[in-house]
């Protein structure tokens, strides 16, 4: 009985320092930015009060509208992103570049209700996929190329 419960110890004792290994290398790194904190935008864009969304704000955007997130990566990494929104209409295209050079990918939305009850409901988008180069600061560029009248509406962004 001791060893079983001196090896039970020693497994666990060594799953904690594997977990730690991964969380201080980075493997386990996600950050979730407020679509409202943005470092530049261009196009019609605007805040809208969302008691359900980050901050208690959500960040419309219409058709060619397009804002910047600067963010800190590290080298030689494959990146995750997700990011949550809420649309009260019909399907919008939201596009997601790196640097203006690196084209992470374009998704299309899908209503969150209809008849202006949508937009206090959110939703994620399909994981997309990055892998970055170097180390330092990256420009993360969202735009919409095309949206119905009602436009859409950004809530996080979530970097893993």
């Amino acid at each position: 009985m001791k060893f079983g419960l001196k090896k039970g110890k020693i497994t666990i004792a060594l799953l904690f320092s594997v977990l730690f290994i991964f969380m201080t290398a980075g493997f386990v790194s996600a950050v979730t930015i407020d679509a409202n904190n943005y470092a530049a935008a261009g196009g019609n864009h605007y805040n809208s009060i969302r008691g359900n969304a980050q901050g208690n704000s959500a960040l419309h955007l219409s058709t060619n509208s397009a804002v910047n997130y600067n963010i800190n990566l590290q080298a030689n990494r494959l990146y995750t992103i997700i990011v949550s929104y809420s649309n009260d209409g019909g399907s919008d295209v939201i596009g997601l570049a790196l640097n203006n050079v690196v084209d992470i990918g374009k998704f299309r939305t899908v209503s969150t209700g209809s008849g202006g009850y949508g937009w206090n409901t959110f939703t994620n988008s399909q994981v997309m996929y990055f892998k970055t180069k170097n180390a330092g600061q990256y420009t993360l560029t969202i735009w919409v190329p095309s949206a119905d009248s009602y436009g859409v509406e950004l809530n996080t962004i979530t970097i893993n």
